[in-house]
């Protein structure tokens, strides 16, 4: 192989290293956006979180916390997701375990049920994204 064969495989093979073997259209991207419940803001004593999850066997998971009815998540997975929500708020003062004898709270969901297999979105490129979870 020739000293420039060499430089150019040397070259080609940092590159994949770097990039990864599906280039830079692979490479996470920033999203972010508001969430909105009924178009209305979440509450403020919610807990809330956003996932973005790639299909497949090898399905990759990335979520961002809500705060304030906002996310940004600067890792989202590029091309086709499904985005799943966890938006839960307290239900009554915490409780004592009657079994462990350590605290707890119970919580309700506020997702309305259609949203439970999730929404599809794909995504190109860095973007913001709003979702209002209605019934």
């Amino acid at each position: 192989m020739t000293r420039r064969g060499s430089t150019v495989t040397c070259v080609a093979g940092l590159a994949a290293l770097v990039l990864g073997c599906g280039g830079p259209s692979s490479l996470p991207v920033p999203v972010s956006g508001e969430v909105t419940l009924r178009g209305q803001p979440l509450p403020s004593d919610a807990k809330a979180f956003i996932s973005f999850v790639t299909p497949g066997p090898e399905a990759k998971a990335v979520s961002a916390l809500i705060t304030g009815g906002k996310y940004d998540c600067p890792t989202a997975p590029r091309g086709a997701v499904t985005v799943f929500f966890e938006v839960t708020k307290p239900l009554g003062p915490p409780r004592k375990s009657d079994r462990t004898g350590e605290l707890f709270q119970e919580t309700q969901s506020l997702v309305p049920a259609r949203y439970a297999t999730g929404v599809p979105l794909t995504i190109d490129g860095p973007t913001t994204k709003d979702f209002d979870l209605i019934d």
